[in-house]
């Protein structure tokens, strides 16, 4: 209805709480969001410098060893903590990074809920959309430094299953800390969060005490965290397989232990 057609005191009636559909609104939100992040460039560029600095700090640890060579039980534990420490530290700065962009828009996406111009749905769909191409970018980067001179295996399934482990631990951790940034009152209070949060998971991931040696209460944080799982993903396919494999890559189960 046109506004000159009201009646004193009328008041106005919308057909949707939304002014667009939602499709149009997944749309304008993902553009909205690449923009974001485009003109940002302090988020992206210092994720990628950090990301840098992490693989060539514990990458050139070991740049003139080998993972034929693990020949004892000091050897494979400097390379496991080596890994452990690349994969981690790149995926734990993601969460920080996320905590300070998502923080600073919160007063303008309740702007724009109020406004009607997006569900929450459409405006987390295009965070999350557009944060995807970031974090390959990342994960490329990490595994285009770290991989070759830490001295990994070079087969394509071994590429493979550590790129697609460091990509998928790099989300959650992103999305961690944006889902934190979103449920508390300020930047500051989920940056407090994250800090300890982001160390419970590092410390129940079963590197420091393996998964057997946790008592209960404090083993459902074992099974719940993801960072469990990146190490078995990351980790065992690295250093260790059967008799059948060739012969370098003949690891004891005990030397595993």
């Amino acid at each position: 209805r046109k506004l000159e057609s009201l009646s004193q005191g009328e008041k106005l009636h919308f057909s949707s709480r939304y002014a667009t559909g939602f499709a149009t609104q997944l749309y304008f939100s993902t553009r909205r969001w690449a923009s974001c992040h485009w003109r940002n460039v302090g988020y992206n560029l210092h994720r990628m410098i950090v990301v840098t600095i992490i693989a060539l700090l514990f990458s050139l640890n070991m740049v003139n060893q080998k993972l034929s060579d693990v020949t004892d039980q000091s050897k494979l534990q400097s390379f496991n903590g080596i890994l452990f420490a690349g994969v981690f530290f790149t995926a734990a700065v993601q969460t920080n990074m996320a905590v300070q962009v998502l923080g600073e828009v919160k007063v303008v996406y309740y702007k724009e809920l109020a406004a009607g111009m997006y569900t929450p749905f459409a405006y987390i769909f295009g965070l999350t959309v557009v944060e995807i191409p970031w974090l390959i970018a990342v994960t490329a980067l990490h595994m285009i430094i770290f991989y070759p001179l830490v001295g990994l295996w070079t087969a394509p399934s071994y590429i493979a299953m550590y790129a697609v482990t460091v990509f998928l631990l790099c989300t959650v951790f992103c999305f961690w800390g944006q889902m934190l940034a979103a449920l508390t009152p300020s930047t500051q209070a989920a940056a407090l969060i994250a800090g300890p949060t982001v160390g419970i998971m590092v410390l129940f991931s079963g590197f420091f005490v393996p998964g057997s040696l946790i008592p209960y209460p404090w083993k459902i944080f074992y099974y719940i965290f993801p960072a469990k799982y990146g190490i078995k993903a990351a980790m065992p396919k690295q250093f260790y397989c059967s008799l059948s494999c060739i012969p370098e890559r003949q690891i004891s189960d005990n030397l595993m232990r």
